[in-house]
């Protein structure tokens, strides 16, 4: 991991998961966690630069539009206690699990559009888990 990487992760790890974390939360009504799997991203330098829009604040906004949608608040609320996000290196290992509360989006958002969900496609996949 180089210098960029390093000074990417500190920030995203102590200023931009304790934002959007509380973003969640007031938008959800639900302390949710968010956790990163930083081995799979920390060497992901492309990764890394798009990570917070494509990850972070794309997580957050999908689960504020599915909890203002009837019942949605309270599916999450119900469903899921953590988010955890993981970077992975091939577009075709991309998938959502929700087991034992835990909401687990798989992408690689290093590898561009083909690589993450598009909001629409993640709101889909949710839901179908909830």
């Amino acid at each position: 991991m180089g210098l960029a990487e390093k000074q990417l992760v500190t920030r995203i790890k102590d200023q931009r998961v304790p934002y959007f974390q509380g973003n969640l939360q007031t938008n959800v009504g639900k302390d949710i966690a968010i956790e990163v799997l930083w081995e799979n991203i920390e060497s992901d330098l492309e990764a890394l630069k798009v990570f917070e829009s494509t990850g972070l604040e794309a997580i957050v906004a999908v689960l504020s539009k599915i909890s203002r949608k009837a019942g949605g608040k309270e599916a999450i609320s119900d469903s899921i206690s953590t988010v955890r996000l993981i970077n992975e290196t091939d577009s075709s290992a991309k998938k959502v699990t929700l087991e034992n509360g835990v909401l687990s989006i798989h992408a690689a958002w290093g590898k561009g559009f083909n690589g993450r969900y598009a909001d629409t496609d993640l709101i889909k996949e949710i839901e179908k888990l909830l």
